[in-house]
């Protein structure tokens, strides 16, 4: 009767493309160098739940700034800011102290 209910099962997920949420799914932390006045990488997709952490590389101080959402204050070199995304979204950013850097993190 087990064995029944677990074909079933089965042949529903593949009927309709389903996919079994991955136990071992853990929130993963993704790396953004800022180097030679840019972030990179600049277009980043991420999931809810993961962190993302910024290192300054460059030789003058950076920010990573979402206006009204998220400011690191400025990033000195060699030196890290990190952020835990939990809302879906896309957040453009930027740098304050050079506005032509400009970077999205898209959280799924």
């Amino acid at each position: 009767m087990i064995f029944k209910r677990i074909h079933i099962l089965f042949l529903v997920f593949v009927m309709f493309g389903i996919r079994p949420i991955e136990a071992n799914s853990k929130p993963t932390t993704h790396s953004i160098s800022i180097k030679d006045i840019k972030f990179t990488p600049d277009d980043l997709e991420i999931d809810a739940g993961d962190t993302v952490a910024w290192t300054n590389e460059d030789i003058v101080p950076h920010t990573v700034t979402n206006k009204g959402i998220f400011d690191s204050k400025p990033i000195q070199t060699n030196a890290q800011y990190k952020r835990l995304f939990n809302k879906k979204g896309d957040f453009t950013y930027t740098c304050t102290l050079h506005p032509m850097m400009i970077a999205k993190i898209k959280v799924k």
